[in-house]
């Protein structure tokens, strides 16, 4: 893992209505502040990025979709200079008419229980550290960092996103400092840049 990437898993609690997921507490132990909460959106064959942030952090959920989230920590330094590491992200499941028949069958059953919510574990979580190699590009993995997780993203580390497996992704961010229109606290690099150590799907044929 990348030095100061920190994952909270997110807990999926279905019932017959639906479902409910929380993302970002003011009691979790990720959480470093609040700035503004907006969403963004990528569609397949772009990539979003490449920048990072001096100031500040950065939490990403994805709400649709499922999205290839990279960094790169060019931190001189760090630990972990020079490495990339990927991420899946996937949005919440959409519940369909079978769904909410199993999700009503199992509200029924848990309700005999005290901890109904509590035990109702996370859904399609994997967790494995990215290795990379003396590049810094990520070796293959059968099992990537993913599932309904949110990734905080420490300044200083670059970043993107693409949609992955999918035709568009979006992702809610909880950046811990509002946007500063006047002097923007955003650096960028071309998406393609050869400065960093990554090489994009090759579906992905542009970005910025």
């Amino acid at each position: 893992m990348i030095r100061d990437v920190k994952i909270k898993k997110l807990k999926l609690l279905p019932d017959d209505r639906g479902f409910l997921m929380e993302m970002l507490r003011c009691d979790d132990e990720v959480y470093k502040g609040f700035g503004q909460v907006y969403i963004t959106g990528c569609i397949r064959g772009v990539a979003k990025g490449w920048h990072y942030h001096k100031e500040q952090t950065d939490h990403f959920v994805c709400v649709y979709g499922k999205a290839l989230v990279v960094l790169c920590d060019l931190r001189e330094g760090s630990p972990t200079h020079g490495q990339c590491q990927e991420f899946f992200l996937e949005a919440p499941p959409a519940v369909n008419q079978r769904d909410r028949a199993v999700l009503a069958f199992s509200a029924s059953l848990n309700a005999n229980t005290a901890s109904e919510a509590k035990n109702v574990p996370p859904i399609g979580m994997d967790e494995m550290t990215n290795m990379t190699d003396s590049r810094g590009f990520p070796t293959p993995q059968e099992e990537p960092v993913g599932g309904q997780i949110l990734l905080q993203i420490p300044r200083l580390v670059m970043h993107g996103f693409t949609a992955y497996e999918c035709d568009e992704a979006r992702i809610i961010n909880v950046p811990t400092l509002p946007y500063r229109y006047e002097k923007p606290d955003e650096y960028r690099y071309p998406w393609n840049s050869g400065e960093i150590p990554y090489k994009w799907p090759a579906y992905v044929t542009r970005g910025g």
